[in-house]
């Protein structure tokens, strides 16, 4: 028996019909944030966006071109690519169609890679034209950057399947600590269960700038970003690359207000940061923070405190001046 989780979306009374799915709560989204951006990624010389609006359109399309490919409610798609709007939109249109995702971590063995591939079922493999060992999929294989213009020619799906609240959304591989992937069945109520959750937790607030650094296959950042951003209204960015270098630059040029982040993470950023000659000590902020009282940092959570002064140095390091009316920084870690 599936039971649906209440996530309101938006604020006050915008939204009150509870939604039962994720397809549901994503529509619901997007009809009520409209034409405010949702997605948005640096390609070449500038930035290309994505709307609510259009984010849902692109679903739907998505839905239809699986649909037309034979896949019907409960098969599955794969994908292992790095992050990108397209990596939502196909997570929208899957779950609009029925369909259950299955997100390969793009540092997966390609050996791991097609025994996931086998054991799930899966039919359709997205890759990516960054991914060079990429396998294949039964119906076919196809590059993940490429779906927008592949699902152009198909009209938005208007006939949505009835899809139920215990039904397959994802099903996630991780080999926890037993070396072996094992696929993690997750329900449209689970994934529910967890954006209502954090609604109440950490309310986002409607326009506020996101980066999406961690891997949009693992269920930490699908759910934080993704499913909490997306009904929250927020804006979310997705680089190219990842690394000090470039979280830095979009930190500064773009206003950020806020990603999810690792411990892994900010380590692998510390010791980048170390490289470039930015030292370190248990007890002071990092030498060469800017002497400015807005970026100095304290916290009774040493975590959460490291966490500051490290952005707080990626900050300076693009010699940016930064205004604390416009940019206010919010994280979660978590071991």
């Amino acid at each position: 028996m599936g039971h649906s989780a209440f996530v309101r979306v938006g604020a006050g009374n915008e939204y009150d019909k509870v939604p039962g799915t994720l397809g549901e709560l994503l529509l619901a989204a997007s009809a009520t944030y409209g034409d405010d951006v949702a997605l948005q990624v640096r390609r070449g010389l500038r930035y290309e966006r994505i709307s609510y609006v259009r984010a849902a359109d692109l679903a739907r399309r998505v839905a239809a071109w699986s649909v037309a490919r034979g896949l019907a409610p409960g098969d599955r798609i794969a994908v292992r690519a790095p992050n990108m709007p397209e990596y939502v939109l196909l997570y929208l249109g899957a779950w609009l169609a029925g369909l259950v995702v299955v997100p390969i971590d793009v540092r997966t063995r390609p050996e791991v890679v097609t025994r996931i591939i086998a054991d799930s079922g899966a039919r359709i493999v997205f890759g990516s034209a960054l991914i060079e060992d990429g396998a294949a999929g039964p119906a076919g294989t196809y590059a993940l950057e490429e779906l927008v213009p592949l699902v152009a020619g198909c009209a938005p799906l208007a006939d949505l399947p009835r899809v139920a609240a215990s039904a397959l959304a994802v099903i996630a591989y991780t080999s926890g600590t037993t070396g072996t992937p094992k696929g993690v069945m997750l329900t449209h109520a689970n994934l529910l269960a967890e954006t209502a959750a954090l609604a109440r937790a950490y309310p986002l607030r409607r326009g506020l700038v996101a980066l999406s650094i961690l891997p949009l296959s693992h269920i930490y950042e699908l759910t934080v970003t993704f499913l909490h951003g997306f009904t929250s209204g927020i804006r979310v960015t997705y680089l190219p690359r990842t690394n000090a270098a470039t979280i830095a630059r979009a930190m500064a040029t773009l206003r950020v207000e806020g990603m999810t982040v690792v411990p892994e993470l900010l380590r692998l950023m510390r010791r980048d940061l170390e490289r470039r000659g930015v030292g370190f000590d248990d007890h002071a902020p990092p030498r060469g923070l800017l002497a400015e009282p807005r970026l100095q940092v304290e916290h009774e959570d040493r975590r959460v405190a490291d966490v500051l002064v490290v952005l707080a140095v990626l900050l300076e390091s693009e010699r940016e001046r930064v205004d604390p009316e416009r940019v206010h920084l919010d994280f979660h870690t978590r071991e």
